[in-house]
């Protein structure tokens, strides 16, 4: 997670330039992972990693932008 284009440009501040595939790519989900499938994966790694000092606020808006929101 830590070495992918959405972490990077997460990080140094460049949220907004995340691509969806790119998100997708953080969490290892493309296009074939879809409905439930997608969102328990979401959740199992939302659950791991929300209160991570690291990964915590990267997982959360990264999520918004897979679900279809805007990254916060």
């Amino acid at each position: 997670m830590l070495a992918t284009d959405a972490y990077a440009k997460f990080s140094g501040g460049n949220a907004e330039s995340v691509t969806n595939q790119e998100a997708e790519m953080f969490f290892r989900i493309d296009n074939y992972v879809t409905g439930t499938a997608r969102e328990r994966k979401l959740s199992r790694i939302l659950n791991a990693f929300d209160e991570d000092p690291e990964l915590g606020s990267a997982v959360r808006g990264l999520a918004r932008k897979v679900r279809g929101g805007e990254i916060k």
